[in-house]
């Protein structure tokens, strides 16, 4: 299934996007510079991904390079929900976001 987002933006300039579908390798270059551009445009971003049916390992990675570029520009940067592998490899490596 196609990466959906759906943004919302919250009264104190943070955006709440919600992903739903796939984030792997084929997708993951648009949805790094989608998410990059949605952080440096606000005060930073609040993802739920409980609708992520499928993602790799560079869906993981990218979460951890958003994570750091968040903390080098000062915006907040977190993950609400995850699920499936998503889930999995943040327990494996005992990541927080």
């Amino acid at each position: 299934m196609k990466l959906k987002i759906v943004r919302k933006t919250m009264p104190d300039g943070i955006t709440r996007l919600k992903l739903s579908g796939e984030i792997n390798i084929y997708s993951i270059k648009k949805v790094k510079e989608f998410l990059l551009a949605e952080m440096m445009k606000t005060r930073g971003i609040l993802l739920d991904c409980s609708d992520v049916d499928d993602a790799d390992t560079s869906a993981f990675q990218l979460f951890i390079f958003l994570r750091n570029e968040a903390g080098r520009s000062r915006k907040q940067f977190s993950i609400t929900e995850m699920k499936g592998r998503l889930k999995s490899m943040s327990d494996l490596y005992r990541e927080s976001f």
